[in-house]
């Protein structure tokens, strides 16, 4: 019915005009798309300047047709979701009948910027995607990706965001990403298809991957080849790393030869056979391998499998076994250290093995007794027994003390070790440039205050040594409340010279009376003294014959098994 009107209303304009022309003229013609397939509802209109002559749609078989009076007219074809087709018109009776079919063209073009990509096992692609209108109408576009199983792929926008429709304005293009995550086990070639939806019409993008294997960096081994010898436990540093995005589960196997025991064990020493790792993280791990005793020399080999469901690789450590001997060697890292007297300094020495086999060292150190005393931390003597593997070094700390009367000069020290099959030495200089020696004195150690009250004392301190030294005081215990202090509390001391330290005591109102006692320290270059000051608290000002009698007898017995405390303490903590 509406096109029965549609023709009806043609033939009353053209009859219309008629009278004003005189005659009016049939013709008809049909609309395509760019494949030939009829364009049905396509609206044909006849426009003549500005004015309107005449407007009629297509049928589903896309033909149409008009009646037109004589007159130069313009054909404008349009569908939503096409471009405008304009045509320059004559009408004349000559002229009348098929005008002929018309072709619309799509309003949207989707384009790749390739169509052909190269990419490898567990790569991230991104291409871009142009939307183009060459419409005159907003278009909203529609898309749907295909890709094979296991692929991800997602179109986004400048701005990162994940989309599945857009809207392109007339005369624009929007710009969007196609990120496709290629599988890590993704067979040799896959293909994405991009398929844009608009107004009932459709484009199919097809893009075509070509997938390279990847070298998966999953599994590092420190050494490839390796010596051994019969007995010889052989460590080899691995790294197991998960290169993919996604949490892996590693199973881990080492394959030794028969006889040979071989396992892989985690920091703490744990055999592990399986590894989870979140994405992008590693994990440290040591290759064990044991060269049982009847091995004979030759060339063997240790694989190590590492696979997940998605990865797998294996790699080989080649072990040359030969016959074993030891080769000791000791390092110094210095060849002369610089002493006083009653000072220590300590040095240690490097004992490597560089032979194939494993050996009990024996150390020995060995100085002019009458000037040095040397011995081996570890055992606090001057010998010391090390077993040390091949390949292996262990530092070993050696002290070296000079002895209070020792007499400046240079003094030869020596370090040997003996192993099974070899030996080696090494030797420093020990130089003595003088002797160090601090007295401090125990007169005027005893204070009476009242509550509240401060009152101070004097200690004598004086360098008899050789050389000048750096002495520090400082309050080692007080009764709670009680403020102490020592002025100065760090001054220097020539040979010789002999200074006064001043102790202030400060009671605090709420304390009771009696006795109390504060440990002072003095320290001069790592020679240390203490010393107990006693303070007696009563609530006069007036010290009384007998208590001034009991605080000397409390002071010269406290002070007596403070400094036999701290003598030994002293003794141990220089041996140790």
């Amino acid at each position: 019915m509406r096109r029965l009107g549609l023709v009806l209303l043609a033939v009353m304009v053209a009859a219309a005009l008629s009278e004003v022309q005189g005659q009016v003229i049939l013709f008809f013609g049909r609309v395509v798309d760019e494949g030939g397939r009829p364009i049905a509802q396509a609206q044909v209109a006849v426009l003549q300047g500005d004015l309107l002559v005449l407007a009629v749609e297509t049928g589903a078989d896309g033909r149409f047709q008009m009646m037109l009076p004589r007159g130069r007219y313009v054909l404008r074809i349009y569908k939503f979701g096409y471009q405008p087709l304009y045509v320059s018109f004559e009408a004349a009776p000559e002229r009348g009948g098929d005008i002929g079919t018309f072709s619309l063209r799509s309003a949207i073009t989707v384009v790749a910027d390739a169509l052909r990509i190269s990419a490898l096992q567990g790569d991230e692609v991104q291409v871009r995607i142009r939307v183009i209108n060459s419409g005159t109408d907003f278009i909203p576009v529609r898309f749907e990706l295909r890709a094979p199983t296991g692929w991800e792929c997602k179109l986004l926008t400048p701005e990162g965001l994940a989309v599945s429709e857009v809207s392109v304005p007339p005369g624009s293009q929007r710009n969007l990403t196609l990120q496709v995550s290629v599988p890590v086990n993704a067979a040799a070639a896959g293909e994405v298809e991009v398929t844009a939806s608009w107004a009932g019409l459709s484009q199919k993008v097809n893009l075509t991957f070509m997938v390279g294997e990847r070298r998966w960096d999953v599994l590092a081994i420190a050494y490839e080849s390796v010596g051994g010898f019969p007995g010889a436990l052989i460590r080899i540093p691995l790294t197991l790393r998960n290169p993919l995005q996604q949490e892996q589960a590693f199973s881990v196997v080492a394959s030794a030869p028969p006889g040979w025991i071989s396992a892989v064990v985690d920091p703490r020493g744990v055999t592990v056979s399986r590894v989870n790792l979140q994405p992008l993280t590693s994990a440290n791990l040591t290759l064990m391998i044991y060269v049982p005793q009847p091995t004979t020399v030759g060339t063997y080999f240790v694989d190590v499998i590492v696979a997940s469901d998605l990865l797998k690789i294996s790699k080989r450590v080649t072990v040359s076994v030969e016959s074993s001997r030891d080769i000791i060697e000791l390092a110094l890292p210095v060849r002369q250290v610089e002493l006083t007297g009653a000072s220590s300094r300590s040095v240690t020495v490097t004992v490597r093995n560089l032979g194939n086999a494993p050996t009990q060292v024996t150390l020995s150190a060995t100085c002019q007794p009458a000037a040095l005393r040397c011995y081996f931390q570890a055992s606090g003597k001057g010998n010391l027994s090390l077993y040390v593997l091949p390949s292996e070094e262990k530092p070993v700390s050696i002290i070296i003390e000079a002895l209070p009367a020792a007499a400046p000069g240079q003094y030869l020290v020596r370090v040997s070790a003996v192993g099974s099959a070899s030996a080696a030495s090494a030797e420093l200089v020990a130089a003595v440039s003088g002797s160090k020696s601090m007295r401090v004195g125990t007169e005027h150690l005893a204070v009476s205050l009242a509550p509240g009250s401060a009152g101070s004392t004097q200690v004598s301190v004086a360098n008899t040594g050789s050389i000048p030294i750096e002495v520090t005081a400082y309050a080692i215990e007080a009764p709670q409340g009680f403020l102490v202090t020592l002025t100065p509390s760090t001054l220097q001391l020539l040979p010789g010279e002999e200074r006064k330290l001043v102790v202030t005591v400060k009671v605090p109102e709420n304390a009771t009376e009696g006795v109390y006692n504060v440990a002072i320290g003095v320290e001069g270059d790592g020679i240390r003294e203490y010393r107990v000051l006693v303070v007696e608290v009563k609530g006069g000002t007036e010290l009384g014959y007998y208590a001034f009698a009991a605080i000397l007898t409390a002071l010269s017995f406290v002070s007596v098994l403070y400094g036999q405390r701290r003598g030994r303490s002293r003794v141990w903590s220089r041996r140790s």
